[in-house]
């Protein structure tokens, strides 16, 4: 059975891919498929530089919108919702192009992956349960949805016995079987890079933050504080906002400290693509 043909859309912050993913889609036939680990919630919008509504009738955008700010959201359940939305896409006959700049996104979803990670509750659920039922319950746990590892990770392991079994648990699979799949391709797929000359990608992104400012960035925040100490807020532009609030820095320094911090986004964004640069079949 073929796999499923995806295209993909990848480059820095400020670099012009939703102008770009936009365009490709209405002259593709195309529906786009965020890779953006905050556009995926509610109410962060001008620090995310969420599509506008226009933007977003004009073309079908998915996985925008779709976690409260209250929630924690991990990689492997973005590759599931993006795996719906590619599947959807497709049964209508339409190309999915996955764009964003989440690069762990990206490669999650391209190629199968042993995620060092899951949603923290699953793991101290399995805490919880080894510490009421001890290590020989957990190893027999083990045993009966992974003998493979059961044979190979003594009884007394509780910390491999505990990572095999998280493993499985998050997702559906024996750890043998995730680490065979490591590396292989999920998807047939063609990948863009949009890249451009340094200073001009750095001064893109001092104008942005400006834009976001003048748009009400600060006013968003405030009415996000409830949500400070959650996941979302570690997004640059929120969390140097909230401590501007509370009285920890100036506005001018506060400005120019998003806007640092998100030049060196850039360059981790660019140094984690490189990667991907055998796979790139057109750099714009």
């Amino acid at each position: 059975m073929s796999m499923t043909k995806i295209d993909c859309l990848i480059g820095p912050t400020c670099v012009g891919k939703s102008r770009f993913a936009l365009d490709w889609c209405l002259s593709h036939d195309g529906e786009i498929v965020s890779a953006d680990s905050m556009q995926v919630y509610s109410g962060l919008d001008i620090g995310t530089a969420k599509p506008s509504k226009e933007d977003q009738l004009a073309v079908k955008h998915h996985a925008i919108d779709i976690v409260d700010p209250s929630q924690n959201f991990s990689v492997p359940q973005w590759v599931g919702v993006a795996d719906k939305a590619i599947a959807d896409i497709t049964k209508k006959g339409k190309r999915p192009l996955i764009c964003g700049g989440t690069g762990l996104y990206v490669k999650a979803l391209l190629f199968e992956h042993n995620f060092a990670n899951f949603d923290s509750s699953l793991r101290t659920r399995l805490q919880n349960d080894a510490q009421q039922n001890g290590k020989l319950y957990m190893h027999n746990l083990l045993k009966s949805v992974d003998s493979h590892s059961a044979e190979k990770i003594d009884k007394n392991d509780t910390k491999r016995v505990l990572r095999a079994l998280e493993i499985y648990y998050g997702t559906g699979k024996p750890k043998t079987t995730i680490v065979q799949l490591s590396g292989q391709k999920r998807y047939e797929f063609e990948m863009i890079m949009l890249d451009m000359d340094r200073a001009k990608l750095y001064n893109n992104i001092n104008f942005r933050v400006d834009k976001m400012i003048k748009d009400g960035l600060l006013d968003e925040v405030q009415k996000l504080l409830n949500f400070k100490d959650c996941q979302c807020m570690q997004a640059i532009g929120y969390k140097e906002i909230v401590d501007y609030i509370e009285g920890n820095k100036s506005w001018d320094s506060t400005v120019d400290l998003i806007k640092q911090r998100t030049r060196n986004y850039a360059k981790r964004q660019l140094t984690f693509f490189r990667q991907f640069k055998d796979k790139i079949v057109q750099t714009i």
